[in-house]
């Protein structure tokens, strides 16, 4: 085997023992390649049997008894997984762990459908593709591999897995960014996420339909370019009462055209005349989207013109936060950020300076709102003739 050759072998069997595939502790790249090269390792069934070794293992540099038997009892660990991280450690191309569960899933976790099934029906499975199903079915169109596979499956215990959960997400792509509260890290998210039938992704595009960001007002990247897009800003609470929301109806809806205020400059005023305290002045943009939508789910939205509101402080759309309350130009807030409002201002005359530091609070003046009315009916104006994001 030449250089090059040997060096895409021992590639090959990294990935089989990534965390995301069969996650087996122990063996690099370097054990690995010294396993090959002494004839341990053929194919990706053989791992399971480098008890035969035993001795000459045991013998080599960087190996002992104590490193013996914790390879040995990772490799054990690893004989009971999924079936999806199974497809994706086979090497595929352009077929990562999201790929293989979308497809294991379609096909019902059948290992027969995975081993017939077409290029036509691969390809009308939404986020597979003409590529990626011509990768899939080509691997499997060699008989060499399909040996392979049934060989190692023959080590594995893969436990039954059917499709309990209703696909609320179904078509519905997030990104996560920030840190988590209730969950250990942001692969659970993704995991339930996926369950559930949604797609997580690594960068916010015109595609995305949620951002989940506990900091729904920082100023990152990713917030930046989820404004600019019109994507709601979500935090875990929100993505929670989503997925509670989605266990009393079929599917979450996505893709109605959402009217946002998403750009949001604070400048400082001179200063308030009732109680001489530096207030905040937010200068709104209308920035309108319009998500790939059916017309028969367009015509099941409760609002006729096909527009949903987000409040205008918490980012929640109307489907989540509840009723909105709508103020001058055209900003809607719900009843939760508004009862907060008025919660603050119970006591006495109002105290803009106490009511911007508590948290959730957006403080605006009313009467430079209402001056930039035309200006806002203009921007919408130019919006309608204009092409739509």
């Amino acid at each position: 085997m030449n250089p090059e050759c040997q060096a895409k072998h021992v590639k090959s069997f990294a990935l089989f023992v990534s965390r995301d595939a069969l996650n087996i502790e122990g063996l690099s790249e370097a054990t690995l390649e010294k396993f090959i090269s002494r004839g341990y390792i053929h194919t990706f069934a053989d791992i399971f049997h480098l008890d035969q070794y035993k001795e000459k293992i045991q013998k080599m540099e960087g190996f002992g008894e104590k490193s013996y038997k914790k390879l040995t009892e990772s490799i054990e660990k690893a004989r009971t997984t999924t079936l999806p991280r199974v497809i994706y450690s086979l090497g595929i191309a352009g077929i990562g762990l999201a790929n293989a569960k979308v497809i294991c899933r379609e096909l019902k976790y059948d290992v027969e459908s995975l081993l017939k099934v077409s290029e036509e029906e691969l390809n009308e499975i939404q986020g597979v593709g003409e590529v990626l199903a011509k990768a899939f079915v080509g691997y499997f169109a060699d008989a060499k591999h399909v040996e392979n596979f049934r060989r190692l499956l023959n080590e594995l215990t893969i436990p039954e897995e059917t499709v309990t959960k209703q696909q609320i997400f179904e078509g519905v792509n997030f990104v996560i960014t920030g840190s988590v509260k209730h969950f250990a890290n942001r692969g659970e998210v993704k995991e339930l996420i996926e369950s559930l039938g949604g797609k997580v992704t690594g960068s916010v595009t015109s595609k995305t339909n949620y951002l989940i960001n506990n900091d729904v007002t920082s100023t990152s990247s990713k917030n930046k370019k989820a404004n600019e897009l019109g994507i709601p800003i979500i935090s875990e609470e929100t993505f929670l009462e989503l997925v509670n929301q989605g266990k009393h109806k079929s599917r979450i809806k996505v893709g109605v055209k959402c009217v946002n205020y998403v750009k949001k400059e604070r400048i400082m005023a001179n200063q308030d005349d009732n109680n001489n305290q530096e207030i905040e002045k937010v200068e709104d943009v209308e920035v309108e989207t319009t998500k790939n939508t059916s017309d028969t789910d367009n015509k099941k939205q409760n609002n006729d013109d096909g527009y949903e509101k987000v409040c205008f402080i918490c980012r929640r759309p109307e489907s989540v936060a509840g009723k909105m309350i709508e103020l001058p130009n055209h900003i809607c807030v719900c009843n939760d950020c508004m009862q907060k409002s008025f919660d603050a201002m119970s006591n006495g005359p109002i105290d803009y300076s106490q009511l911007m530091n508590i948290p959730g609070v957006q403080v605006f003046n009313m009467a430079d709102m209402e001056q930039s009315i035309p200006n806002q009916q203009k921007i919408k104006k130019e919006k309608k003739r204009g092409r739509r994001i």
